[in-house]
């Protein structure tokens, strides 16, 4: 995954509904440390009106377009 890309949440993998958080954009690139084993990306949610970036572990987003 790279900036540009755009990405939902899988099910099961935030808080509440994640339909209802809707569609992402990575922001910044995935960080080349590992955090607990797994690599992360920031992403900007559509649907936050608070504008905030949220840190997502890759492999729980799933990438529904190229960047």
């Amino acid at each position: 995954m790279k900036v540009g890309d755009l990405v939902r949440a899988k099910p099961g993998t935030v808080e509440g509904d994640a339909e209802k958080l809707g569609i992402g954009i990575i922001v910044s690139q995935s960080t080349p440390e590992a955090i607990y084993g797994r690599s992360f990306v920031l992403v900007r949610w559509f649907n936050d009106w608070d504008g905030g970036q949220w840190m997502r572990y890759k492999e729980d987003l799933e990438r529904i377009s190229y960047g």
